[in-house]
């Protein structure tokens, strides 16, 4: 059986919000996602397509939680005027 795959513009479409193929080509390099080619197109297996999303997000809210933290503790450094 042959898992799922989708297409470059399926990728860059449902999981880079719209972007261009041409962003979804350097995503899938930058980042090291598994794809491969039929021809001319690139496809990408739909469940290395769900990892990756899992992975960005986490990723992306663990900056966000470290980017927080390090704003309260610079409110609230010792020194700082109120």
């Amino acid at each position: 059986m042959i898992a799922p795959s989708i297409t470059l513009a399926d990728f860059a479409r449902d999981y880079l919000g719209g972007r261009s193929d041409k962003t979804a080509k350097k995503r899938i390099a930058s980042d090291g996602i598994p794809h491969y080619r039929d021809g001319a197109r690139i496809l990408i297996k739909q469940s290395d397509a769900e990892l990756w999303r899992e992975a960005h997000q986490a990723k992306t809210v663990q900056t966000g939680i470290k980017q927080l933290l390090a704003e309260i503790v610079a409110r609230t450094a010792p020194g700082r005027p109120a």
